[in-house]
């Protein structure tokens, strides 16, 4: 989705905009449910990869591209699942005789899963840019 947004904050290779979604183009991305604070009406702040020299207050054109959800849900879903079944397994090998040993390698491995999983949607949805800033518009107004 191309939309314009401020810039908010720079650092070295990406930049922080701020999104206004208005009309018809609200509700058409679904970040509501797919970015950690979801979009609110004033908007929603994404970080973008930009190459251009930007400052603050920029108004720019930016190629906003949304997490692909499938990735998201087999992270968040398979990764515990196969956890706990490979902790199962491990508890089996180790005692098949004793079901609470079992039992206990199962849910320490779910835990685990959950864990990883959790590491792993911090370090894609923070560290990954959701697109990139096109091009610079000019300043925004009132600053």
């Amino acid at each position: 989705m191309i939309t314009e947004g401020v810039v908010v904050k720079r650092s070295d290779r990406t930049a922080t905009v701020h999104i206004r979604l208005k009309g018809e183009t609200c509700g058409q991305c679904h970040s509501c449910g797919i970015f950690k604070d979801g979009c609110r009406e004033e908007g929603l702040d994404v970080t973008l990869r930009a190459s251009e020299q930007l400052s603050p207050g920029d108004l720019v054109e930016a190629d906003v591209t949304l997490p692909n959800q499938a990735v998201a849900a087999l992270i968040v879903y398979g990764l515990p699942l196969v956890c706990a079944f490979a902790g199962g397994v491990l508890g089996y090998l180790v005692a098949p005789a004793q079901v609470q040993v079992i039992g206990i390698s199962g849910v320490s491995g779910l835990v685990l899963g959950f864990l990883c999983a959790g590491a792993a949607e911090r370090g894609i949805v923070g560290l990954c840019p959701h697109g990139r800033v096109l091009r610079v518009i000019g300043k925004a107004a009132g600053l």
